[in-house]
């Protein structure tokens, strides 16, 4: 234990020092040594104003006329362009402006920032500099304000401020802007106490006196500064210098724009080695290293201090709350992390863990690689396209590196293990059994009921098909044949780009009024509904599978929900036929709990999703679920629910639906309904209102904790052998063995018992959930669906009598 306290408490020193302790020694600095003011003054010197440029035919255009627009003699400012061999039309736009003394220096080869900074300083004119990124738009006064300091002439470089100007465009800024808060407070006390540790490179002046050609691998926003502490002038901060910057639109673009600058900042930092000796650069010394080497060390202090309080934790249980804190937060980051649409909604609950751990992991790799000697030296304008393109880039190792960990706690911490055994097992209790218990309680105590009627407003019924040859010809009869009035009832089938005759089905159908749409390329589900309402005339939607067949009742039972104002949709009760498989009554005994789920949510108030098989909906509710999606029963429910309306289960409204001709088959539909969920929670269109509580209590304990159901089932399981020492732990491994076993036999043999296929039923769907996960969150999943269907002539009950007693 020894061995572990003093680890402990200097990896945690660290961040604490860094971002509190270190403030609070500047503040007390300053009140002792009193503050270092500047002689500022209203002088206009000749001025000659940088502006570094890469493909910014966006930006340019922009930053010319705020340029020119500035308060400050004209005939005092000199305007250069350096374009770093863009190959955009950024160019030409500055060329445009020669009329206006603007002057286009363009690099013959892609050569990074600072050789385009070397040569403009070669060429300017001005007794000062002023250094500008493209997208930088400076206030009218921002030159009159940096310029002044150097009245003084112990000044030898002024940074002014950035802002975001827009920070509701970005999924970043939130946060950008607490932390330049924090910075700013920084910037202020250093320069108080006599100079600033850095610069900002978007609003940045210097006497050119001072200015020494920079080398392709330096940071100029930092090498620049530091030269100028060295040679004896002060680097001051002049907070009414302001400049406004989009902010970063998304957190991936930040993350690679923080590996960058901390890796040329480290590759910089080596050619000063006298500003970190005390003896010679005094207090300055001390803020270079706590502002700089010490804030990119956070990040190793932080994994140093999980590991090391993790083995604290196996030999003495006092350290334990200490790593479940951390475990906590750090899970808070990695939801941040994997779900960009709850994190949105969740807030700074997310997004501060979130942001902390990317900036701080970024400050890792960079200062890692600028260790090594790898530096980057050419650069790219951070101009993102928002979180929908960055989840074509989700590092696959993230899921990884979090069961990794948990592995590795579970097998470190005996403490851990055994609280992961009875953790996991009473999640999923409570999934399987105390959740069902608990629902059924609550619809008995505040039961709600639905007003129905024999009202029969009209109906459009949309089935979209993909291939479906074997099964449309049956499924549009049946449609035909339902009670309801002709005039009433409007078919629409959508062929989302079939192959296989589909269309030709359908169109044998328009004499008997089915209105066909053919797409000629496949959309997907959700693209084909979304095609479909356009052509939609009735006042309530009806979608449908084509493999499911309605009793002819079904129509008439789902509608009459709607004589209710406060429902908003419907969900019907669909029967599978499933004598085709080996565990057809672990199926039938499932989907037969989930409708008991199903009734009593309704019964309390509202349902989250539908039944894709069979549901209604308000059109005036009705929200295509958007192209590439793939839950679309689930989302369009929700978006009703949103809208504060039911949506509602109707055991009467009955209907049978073939299930998958085999077990292959299952795991594919069931992937892709996981991968389907964790699409829609990315997006954050999947989720309850903020304010719908009881939806809220409902999405985690019917959807959610079950999604978990196979992490629970691993750290179940490891747990237990990680403490199978002790007797009961030793049993239970062995039940799960023995489970595990028996699932094994039944995939092996496909034998009809129930000692093998329930075991087997469960293990599938588990094991189809956790590959869901791994897809919905590794990839970007694809709206396109597959069909696997049995014919309808190989099942022993017939579809087209779907309003039989047979149950299976």
């Amino acid at each position: 234990m020894t061995l572990f306290l003093p680890i402990i408490l200097l990896s945690a020193a660290i961040p604490l020092y860094v971002y509190a302790g270190y403030p609070l020694l500047l503040w007390t600095l300053v009140a002792m040594r009193g503050r270092r003011r500047v002689a500022v003054a209203p002088i206009e010197p000749d001025v000659t104003f940088i502006i570094s440029a890469y493909n910014e035919e966006a930006v340019i255009g922009e930053k010319l006329v705020n340029t020119l627009a500035i308060d400050y003699p004209r005939n005092r400012i000199e305007v250069i362009v350096v374009s770093d061999c863009s190959s955009d039309r950024t160019d030409a736009l500055v060329s445009a402006r020669a009329p206006d003394g603007v002057r286009l220096i363009r690099l013959p080869r892609r050569m990074g920032k600072t050789a385009g900074v070397n040569l403009a300083v070669a060429s300017a004119k001005g007794e000062f500099l002023v250094f500008s990124d493209a997208n930088a738009m400076y206030r009218r006064d921002a030159i009159r304000h940096l310029v002044a300091n150097f009245a003084d002439p112990e000044v030898g470089c002024v940074t002014g401020e950035s802002r975001y100007s827009d920070p509701a465009r970005s999924t970043v800024s939130t946060q950008e802007n607490f932390y330049w808060k924090y910075e700013r407070l920084i910037k202020i006390l250093e320069s108080d106490l006599g100079s600033m540790v850095g610069s900002d490179g978007a609003i940045l002046a210097l006497r050119r006196a001072l200015f020494e050609p920079l080398a392709v691998t330096d940071l100029n926003d930092l090498v620049i500064p530091l030269r100028v502490v060295a040679r004896g002038f002060r680097v001051v901060y002049e907070r009414r210098a302001i400049c406004d910057e989009p902010g970063t639109l998304e957190y991936q673009e930040e993350f690679r724009r923080k590996v960058r600058i901390v890796n040329r900042s480290v590759f910089a930092l080596r050619q000063f080695p006298s500003l970190l000796n005390p003896t010679r650069a005094g207090v300055f010394a001390v803020q270079l290293f706590s502002h700089k080497v010490l804030r990119w060390s956070v990040g190793l202090a932080l994994g140093v201090l999980l590991v090391s309080s993790a083995a604290a934790g196996s030999i003495d249980r006092r350290w334990v709350p200490l790593l479940w804190a951390q475990i906590g937060f750090y899970s808070l980051a990695g939801a941040g992390a994997l779900f960009p649409g709850l994190r949105r909604r969740a807030g700074p609950v997310l997004t501060l863990p979130y942001y902390f751990c990317l900036v701080n992991a970024a400050a890792l790799i960079g200062g890692v690689r600028g260790l090594i000697g790898q530096v980057q030296i050419t650069w790219s304008p951070e101009r993102g396209h928002g979180e929908q393109e960055t989840r074509r880039h989700v590092r696959p190792w993230i899921p990884i590196a979090c069961v990794v960990m948990a592995g590795a706690l579970v097998a470190v911490v005996p403490t851990a293990a055994r609280w992961t055994v009875w953790g996991s097992l009473a999640a999923l209790a409570y999934v399987y059994i105390f959740y069902p218990m608990l629902i059924w309680a609550i619809a008995g105590i505040r039961r709600r009921t639905v007003r129905v009627g024999d009202a029969t407003p009209s109906v459009t019924l949309v089935i979209c098909a993909y291939n479906e040859s074997t099964v449309l010809a049956q499924k549009l009869l049946n449609c035909l044949e339902l009670d309801y009035p002709r005039d009433r009832l409007h078919v629409l089938l959508v062929s989302d780009g079939s192959t296989d005759g589909t269309e030709a089905i359908a169109q044998g159908f328009r004499p008997q009024g089915v209105e066909v749409i053919a797409s000629p390329t496949r959309r997907g589900k959700s693209g084909a509904i979304t095609a479909a309402t356009d052509y939609v005339r009735g006042e309530v939607i009806v979608l449908s599978d084509t493999n499911v067949f309605y009793a002819p009742s079904a129509l008439r039972k789902l509608v009459r929900n709607f004589e209710d104002p406060s429902v908003g949709a419907v969900s019907g009760n669909v029967h599978l036929i499933n004598d085709h498989l080996f565990y057809r009554k672990l199926e039938t005994w499932y989907y037969r709990y989930e409708a008991f789920l199903q009734r009593q949510e309704s019964r309390t108030g509202t349902m989250l999703g539908a039944d894709g098989a069979m549901y209604a909906v308000r059109r005036e509710l009705f929200r295509p679920p958007g192209e590439g999606m793939i839950l679309d029963d689930f989302l369009v429910a929700i978006n009703v629910v949103r809208q504060g309306r039911r949506v509602v289960f109707d055991a009467e409204a009955m209907g049978r639906e073939i299930s998958s001709p085999d077990a292959a088959a299952e795991w594919d539909r069931r992937v892709r309904v996981v991968t389907g969920a964790i699409q829609s929670i990315r997006s954050g269109v999947g989720l309850p209102g903020a304010r719908q509580g009881m939806a809220w209590f409902q999405y985690v304990s019917h959807k959610a904790l079950r999604w978990l159901t196979p992490f629970f089932l691993v750290g179940f399981f490891f747990g237990s052998v990680a403490s199978a020492a002790h007797p009961p732990f030793a049993a239970l491994t062995l039940i799960q063995l023995a489970f595990y076993s028996l699932a094994l036999c039944g995939a092996i043999s496909r034998k009809r018992s129930i000692f093998f296929a329930a075991p087997f039923y469960f293990v599938m769907v588990s094991a189809a959930t956790a590959w869901g996960i791994w897809v919905g969150l590794s990839s970007r999943p694809s709206g396109l669906w597959d069909v696997h269907r049995v014919d309808p002539a190989e099942v022993s009950a017939s579809p087209s009598l779907p309003a039989g007693s047979r149950e299976n």
